[in-house]
């Protein structure tokens, strides 16, 4: 019985290290839902930069939130639109939900600040992007994932 206990012991934390030792971008690839993002992420050629930087937190649009944008708009951007685009999603340093909801503004890579606004419990950037699911937390920062993709 010790032994069976501490086998599933050994198993959990072997479980939580390989889930903590996931780099950010890894993590996006790993989720089914993020697909587009995963793949706008390696077209931009920013995947080694994000695996890269010691703590970054990504508002990590769902593959529905680009399915709001009209697909000739979104194949006619260019790599410098792409990069924008995703910069625009990134901001330096590990922001955690109970974080996020005491600030009123966030700084992104992309340069412009981005309003954030909590309205029921419910957090909202630039207004119009939802936090459907946040703290998903990397060896390398945390993904709030957001519903709709937030424009320069």
């Amino acid at each position: 019985m010790k032994k069976l206990l501490l086998l599933s012991l050994f198993t959990i934390a072997l479980n939580i290290s390989s889930i903590q030792a996931e780099n950010i971008v890894d993590a996006i690839k790993s989720e089914d839902n993020l697909s587009t993002l995963a793949s706008l992420i390696n077209k931009a050629g920013l995947a080694d930069t994000l695996k890269n930087l010691p703590e970054v937190t990504i508002l990590a649009p769902v593959n529905s939130a680009f399915d709001k944008i009209d697909p000739k708009t979104l194949a006619s951007l260019t790599i410098p639109d792409i990069q924008n685009i995703l910069k625009n999603h990134v901001i330096i340093g590990k922001a955690l939900a109970q974080d996020v909801t005491k600030m009123s503004t966030v700084k992104p890579l992309g340069g412009k600040a981005i309003m954030i606004t909590v309205r029921n419990g419910t957090v909202f950037f630039d207004e119009t992007a939802k936090v459907t699911q946040a703290d998903i937390l990397t060896s390398n920062g945390v993904i709030h994932l957001i519903d709709t993709v937030i424009l320069p």
